[in-house]
């Protein structure tokens, strides 16, 4: 039986984002990981080269998830689970999955698949997701726990 990739994307997307829970949180909150891969992928110059275009990729959403916490806005809803070195191999594995399961498979590695099957994709991430949040806040204070 196939891996199912989309809890493997929110695995690896709360390994360095938890956004917070409660109605008033938006979804753009809950589903930013997802939303900046596809945005960075669609905002891409046009290149041949994928893999290229995977580095772009990467880079892309590393600095987004970085200017988040070097600002610190509470209006965010998120926290930022890791800082520099960690957040970059975190952010790097969510994007590489995506990469091979979604662009690659889904998308068969064209810019205007990834388009055409963007919100189908998020809705799956988000249904996922959703599921998981309240576990996920309830184990946060023993992470705050190991990091004091």
């Amino acid at each position: 039986m196939e891996e199912n990739w989309i809890n493997e994307l929110v695995n690896k997307s709360l390994v360095f984002y938890l956004p917070y829970r409660g109605a008033e949180i938006s979804f753009y909150v809950k589903e930013r990981p997802i939303r900046e891969v596809f945005k960075a992928v669609q905002d891409a110059p046009p290149i041949t080269d994928v893999e290229n275009l995977r580095e772009m990729v990467c880079g892309t959403v590393y600095k987004t998830f970085e200017r988040l916490l070097e600002r610190k806005e509470s209006e965010r809803g998120a926290r930022i689970k890791l800082r520099d070195k960690e957040l970059l191999t975190a952010v790097e594995d969510f994007v590489n999955l995506f990469w091979d399961k979604v662009f690659n498979e889904i998308c068969e590695g064209r810019i205007a698949n990834a388009r055409r099957y963007q919100n189908q994709v998020v809705d799956g991430y988000t249904f996922k997701l959703l599921s998981r949040l309240d576990k996920e806040w309830e184990e946060e204070p023993k992470y705050k726990e190991e990091v004091n």
